[in-house]
């Protein structure tokens, strides 16, 4: 009985790295495009007439742009538009945001769809821009003819508060197989 277990066991476990090589892999290039929500804790929150600190929930779209350059590691960019009017402590001073603009590179590890990235960025806003540090994760689900639906989760720190991101990005991949790409 013991033994049959352990042959069972073993069966599915391969079936499971069979399955995992078809997989579908990245092409070279991955265009994509970002919905979610930003969380920002400790905002003075100006949108409703009252001045209260608390954690808001910001609207923001983007766009991604990744280049793998071997089958696990990728370089790219990403571009967020945070629609919100809030303001963030400062010393002893608050400063105005509206419609923040946040641009990073990154680099990315990916294993088994998910991956992991890092990057420094910058924040542009019209009153003051404060250098971005952003850390994500995402999965990688296929849909199919190179699309792919990517949940994501991320944040930004930055000089005088940080940003939780969660959203889904829609994305494209086009060129070469990363895998036949990595090893000429």
């Amino acid at each position: 009985m013991k033994k049959s277990l352990v042959l069972i066991a073993a069966l599915i476990f391969s079936a499971i790295l069979i399955k995992a090589q078809e997989l579908p892999h990245f092409k070279t290039h991955t265009i994509g495009a970002y919905s979610g929500i930003s969380l920002i804790p400790n905002a003075i929150n100006t949108g409703q007439g009252e001045e209260s600190v608390q954690t808001i929930i910001v609207r923001s779209i983007g766009l991604n742009y990744t280049s793998h350059i071997s089958e696990a590691w990728s370089l790219g960019l990403v571009y967020d538009l945070q629609f919100a009017n809030f303001q963030v402590q400062e010393g002893q001073r608050p400063i105005n945001r509206e419609d923040v603009m946040v641009l990073c590179a990154i680099a990315s590890y990916e294993f088994h769809h998910v991956g992991i990235s890092l990057g420094p960025g910058i924040e542009y806003e019209k009153t003051k821009s404060y250098p971005v540090l952003r850390l994500g994760m995402e999965y990688s689900l296929y849909v199919a003819n190179g699309w792919w639906i990517i949940p994501e989760v991320s944040v930004e720190y930055k000089d005088v508060y940080e940003n939780y991101n969660i959203g889904v990005k829609l994305a494209k991949s086009f060129g070469k197989d990363v895998r036949q790409a990595s090893h000429h």
